[in-house]
């Protein structure tokens, strides 16, 4: 088990009345989700922290580099493929207690509130052969014709202490040809990240995608886990369709389209800031949490060197501030390894673009408002008057493979189908990360290169 069993007595007011499993059958798909339903699946036991029972499929499971004969539909958001786990508090990974999962969306999910959890494995020649369309599509795998497909689904389910109305739909898919394995994320709606009474907030412990091999390497952690920017998964993308993500996951080291994304000691340095500067409220910038998160740090001083010393990763990050305690964005993955997918990521079906409307104190994606804050509309926050910190400085010796570099004195433009012209001839500032385009409604275009 990634860790010891807790017990927990709350009393709450709750807008849902006792929850009850829908008895007439039904059947519900979209462009984005597999079908599923009564009418086609098993359905979990509605029991706080609990999951189905050990689970044997007609064929074994290629992952991580092993065949698995028996999974756990965990109700808190995992399959896992040792034992089940009960644990409700997601854990930053690599957990290397020898049970490897697949964390769909891990949380505090209550389905004795609200919602079921559904799966059923399938051999239907229609579902084959939409997971083999999908899977060639995405990883231009000619070779693979899915043979066998689990689906795993959960169906506006609440979380545990909500006093709201949100639910969350999400859905894992895995296919086999019985030699390759792939896995598709589904995020249908995502309405509470976090699970504190609002569900989005960062008052409350707050959740994770990933997988995991159950060793320290074999791993992998979606952008935005373990802050409020997990939300975004329901709007991002690592294959251009808003809402899913897709794996490679047969071997030891799991893979996106573009190859190997299985984390490393690096990774494992990164995420260790990453998961200090959540708990110290990192998505704020300032010098001040950055000394709080460096007392939280996890990892030894080899990852720490490793990640931070010469390429500062750690602290790199993308995301909007109005200079207000309200009225900022983190985009998902800052501060930790994974803000390398922005490159690959989207929140508006263009790979490497990500688009907001700016012109208020709230920013906005193309779904609305975005605001990190737990703020409203009608704050009366006062911009910052003082700088968070003390200017530090550090000294650093370091072989580099450029040359110095010097500006291109020679007039040119440069784009593409993604990028707008960005160059000297047209602006003085050096269009090394992104660039930015304004049009008289004032709305902001980020491009990553």
């Amino acid at each position: 088990m990634p860790g010891p069993f807790t017990t927990r007595s709350t009393t709450i007011t709750s807008p849902f009345t006792r929850n009850t499993t829908n008895t007439s059958p039904f059947i519900q798909s979209s462009d984005l989700l597999y079908p599923y339903g009564s009418a086609l699946d098993i359905i979990n036991p509605k029991a706080d922290d609990g999951g189905s029972p050990q689970i044997f499929p007609s064929r074994d499971i290629p992952l991580f580099g092993r065949n698995y004969s028996y999974l756990y539909v965990n109700n808190n958001g995992l399959l896992s493929f040792a034992s089940s786990i009960s644990q409700f508090t997601p854990q930053a990974l690599p957990v290397s207690f020898g049970n490897p999962f697949l964390a769909i969306f891990w949380a505090d999910v209550y389905n004795e509130l609200a919602g079921d959890i559904y799966y059923r494995e399938s051999t239907d020649p229609s579902l084959l052969s939409r997971a083999t369309s999908d899977i060639r599509t995405y990883f231009h795998a000619m070779n693979f014709t899915a043979q066998w497909v689990f689906v795993a689904t959960w169906h506006r389910v609440a979380y545990f202490g909500s006093s709201t109305n949100k639910v969350n739909t999400f859905q894992a898919v895995l296919s086999t040809d019985g030699n390759q394995t792939f896995l598709l994320y589904n995020y249908g709606d995502i309405q509470w990240p976090s699970m504190n009474l609002d569900g989005f907030s960062l008052d409350g412990p707050l959740a994770l995608a990933g997988l995991n091999s159950g060793y320290d390497t074999g791993y992998y952690t979606l952008p935005g886990s373990l802050t409020i920017s997990v939300a975004n998964l329901s709007s991002t993308s690592n294959v251009n369709v808003t809402g899913r993500w897709a794996f490679k996951v047969d071997k030891l080291h799991p893979e996106d389209v573009n190859g190997n994304i299985g984390s490393i000691a690096q990774d494992r340095a990164c995420m260790s800031v990453s998961i200090a500067r959540g708990i110290a409220r990192g998505l704020k910038w300032g010098h001040s949490t950055k000394r709080r998160s460096q007392k939280l740090w996890r990892g030894t001083p080899e990852e720490k060197a490793l990640c931070c010393s010469v390429q500062n990763q750690c602290t790199e990050q993308a995301g909007l501030n109005s200079g207000y305690e309200t009225g900022y964005y983190t985009l998902p993955g800052s501060i930790a390894i994974s803000v390398a997918n922005l490159s690959s990521t989207s929140n508006v079906n263009v790979t490497g673009r990500w688009a907001f409307k700016v012109d208020k104190l709230h920013p906005e994606d193309a779904n609305g408002n975005i605001d990190n804050s737990t703020e409203n509309e009608n704050s009366t926050g006062t911009p910052l008057t003082t700088t968070p910190g003390p200017i530090t400085t550090s000294s650093t010796t370091i072989t580099s493979p450029f040359a110095r570099n010097t500006t291109n004195t020679s007039l040119f433009i440069q784009s593409s189908g993604n990028k707008d012209s960005s160059a000297s001839i047209q602006s003085s500032v050096e269009p090394r990360i992104a660039s930015i385009a304004v049009n008289e409604r004032f709305a902001i275009r980020a491009l990553y290169f």
